[in-house]
């Protein structure tokens, strides 16, 4: 905050030609949306924003909530001029929040916002990035003669008797397969403990129930991954599974998809 006072004080300054501007001048003028470089137009306040901007890398429900209900629709629409194919979906939706807030990377996009204007004006270059760096859609003609063979796993070969590495290889291949809508949601549920009260509004959605049928259905597609072997592994990967039901399901699962989600991350 203090950081982005600073900034448009300086700028007040060199405006004046040197001249003492007073702080409290400076402050109620950026509080107004109004700086002192070309137009003045800030876009609203950036103090405030950097505050909500905070809130929502934070995991703060209420701060994620009003920054989706602002500011999705004219994202949404930067997003679809820039690439018209993405009206037919909102599924890249998951992996803009995540790219915005870090959830599952180190740094998100909003921590770097440091109130040189308004998020309304910062907002779009950011959209604008990160459809650039989405892959184009694959011609349907490619589709077809795609076997699939292209994602099979390089770390599917493990030592016999390691049922830990067996399975952690199969959920990594598992999780390559999946969308990355499907991948954040697990990663927050499952790496993060975070409650589907919680993940909702980072999907974009407002119902933890509506998240947690997200969160299911990205089970069910990574178990049905899990279990593609060929069948001479699928008795040594029943072995495995049982082994770890053994010492319960809902700790020994969950432990081996963290390790996952975080070597696949490290590896992205």
């Amino acid at each position: 905050m203090w950081g982005c006072w600073a900034l448009h004080w300086r700028q007040a300054i060199e405006a004046a030609d040197g001249q003492a501007v007073p702080g409290e001048e400076v402050a109620a003028r950026v509080r107004g949306g109004r700086g002192y470089q070309g137009g003045g137009d800030l876009g609203g306040d950036p103090f405030r924003d950097i505050v909500l901007a905070h809130g929502v890398c934070g995991r703060l429900g209420r701060a994620t909530e009003k920054f989706i209900d602002e500011y999705r629709p004219s994202m949404l629409a930067v997003a679809c001029r820039k690439r018209a194919d993405l009206r037919n979906s909102d599924d890249w939706w998951s992996d803009l929040m995540d790219r915005l807030a870090g959830y599952t990377r180190p740094k998100g996009k909003l921590l770097s916002f440091a109130g040189r204007c308004a998020l309304k004006h910062y907002l779009p270059r950011v959209v604008s990035n990160f459809v650039y760096d989405l892959p184009q859609p694959i011609p349907s003609m490619v589709k077809e003669f795609d076997t699939g063979e292209q994602h099979e796993s390089r770390r599917d070969t493990v030592g016999d008797d390691d049922c830990a590495a067996l399975l952690r290889s199969r959920m990594q291949h598992g999780l390559e397969s999946l969308g990355s809508d499907q991948r954040l949601v697990l990663a927050l549920r499952y790496e993060q403990s975070l409650e589907w009260a919680q993940i909702a509004p980072m999907l974009g959605i407002k119902a933890a129930g509506s998240a947690k049928r997200r969160g299911d259905a990205a089970i069910k597609a990574l178990g049905a991954t899990i279990y593609d072997v060929p069948n001479e592994k699928k008795q040594q990967l029943a072995a495995c599974v049982e082994a770890l039901e053994s010492r319960g399901v809902s700790t020994g699962l969950a432990e081996e998809l963290r390790e996952a989600l975080s070597s696949t991350r490290e590896q992205s």
